[in-house]
């Protein structure tokens, strides 16, 4: 799998376990401190962390005001945090499977008394690495998408597609 793909996953991991996190400290945090029932306190923590800003179910203590303030200023950090992640991910992803493509159809069509292997199975990667070893041009036709973004890389040029 791709690093940068990687990368992003791990991130976008973090992002997510620390939005549960943090919802899970506002509703504990409602609920011991202003005593709400649970449901209230989801629905408060919710409008808090989106900042919507509705109405408290009941007046807030000042206690309950500090921590709102301090979940307020937490959740625009965490929230913020995640939005460009997901956000950078999904951009990312696109580019880079779009460059990847564009940089192995180039190298295909610059091909010239090549060999095709018909799938990437067992004796597709054995045809592989002989060709490799002999330092003959071929290209793989592969119809499993997995299979070619597992192994596709510069020594191994894939084109999605059926064989037949």
């Amino acid at each position: 799998m791709n690093p940068i793909i990687k990368l992003f996953r791990s991130k976008i991991y973090t992002a997510i376990t620390l939005l549960v996190i943090l919802l899970l400290i506002g509703v504990l945090g409602f609920k011991i401190m202003s005593n709400y029932t649970w449901i209230d306190a989801i629905y408060m923590t919710v409008i808090t962390i989106t900042t919507v800003g509705f109405a408290e179910v009941n007046p807030l203590d000042p206690v309950s005001k500090i921590f709102t303030i301090f979940l307020i200023l937490t959740s625009v950090v965490i929230v913020g945090y995640a939005l460009t992640i997901i956000t950078e991910y999904i951009l990312s992803k696109n580019d880079i499977e779009e460059l990847k493509q564009k940089k192995m159809q180039k190298k295909i069509d610059n091909l010239k008394n090549h060999i095709i292997i018909c799938g990437y199975g067992r004796n597709g990667k054995q045809a592989a690495t002989k060709l490799i070893a002999y330092k003959k041009p071929f290209v793989v036709i592969e119809k499993n998408k997995d299979i070619m973004d597992d192994f596709q890389s510069d020594l191994v040029p894939f084109v999605l597609g059926n064989a037949n």
